[in-house]
């Protein structure tokens, strides 16, 4: 559901230059924290800097947004008092998927596997090489925090919450949507 308020293109904008020099702060400190061990997983550490300087920031600069649009996190991004059953639909939708995209993704190796002249060898992804060397179950908790409520709630506020409507509301409906 759209805001009923138009976002402000100044607001917009503000928000999303503040969150490129969150992100680009957050790099090059995780940079400077990984400087003489290129080619290593990230440290938990390093982990927890790089998703609060992008994440963690949505969040904080989204709420100033609303703020000084005069709006509630109910009223600005549509939220109902029906969620619980909007948490089990989606918790519903996720546990169908997860077998698909457990396929799709032994798939994917198999067919980087046999196409000999790509030479491509599957890699896991930072985080999950970052969470393979925690040790500690409070490094796996932090990272787990991150992965699953941070990152999506924050992705999904910028992009559903603020992106999509702003570009909608402007006049580009396919573009919103892409």
């Amino acid at each position: 559901m759209l805001s009923a308020k138009p976002w402000k293109v100044e607001g917009v904008i503000l928000l999303i230059l503040s969150l490129m020099l969150c992100f680009c702060a957050g790099s090059l400190a995780v940079a400077i924290m990984h400087h003489g061990a290129p080619g290593r997983a990230l440290s938990v550490g390093q982990m927890i800097v790089a998703a609060l300087s992008f994440q963690g920031a949505v969040l904080i600069l989204v709420t100033r947004f609303l703020r000084e649009h005069g709006t509630t996190w109910t009223a600005g991004f549509g939220l109902s008092r029906d969620w619980p059953r909007a948490v089990l639909f989606g918790f519903i939708c996720a546990s169908l998927f997860l077998p698909v995209g457990w396929g799709l993704q032994w798939l994917s190796a198999q067919v980087m596997l046999h196409i000999p002249k790509l030479h491509l060898k599957p890699e896991e992804q930072q985080a999950v090489q970052t969470l393979q060397m925690a040790v500690t179950w409070q490094h796996r908790l932090a990272l787990g925090l991150i992965t699953i409520l941070l990152a999506p709630a924050a992705e999904e506020v910028l992009f559903r919450g603020i992106l999509y409507p702003w570009i909608k509301q402007a006049g580009f409906p396919r573009l919103a949507l892409w």
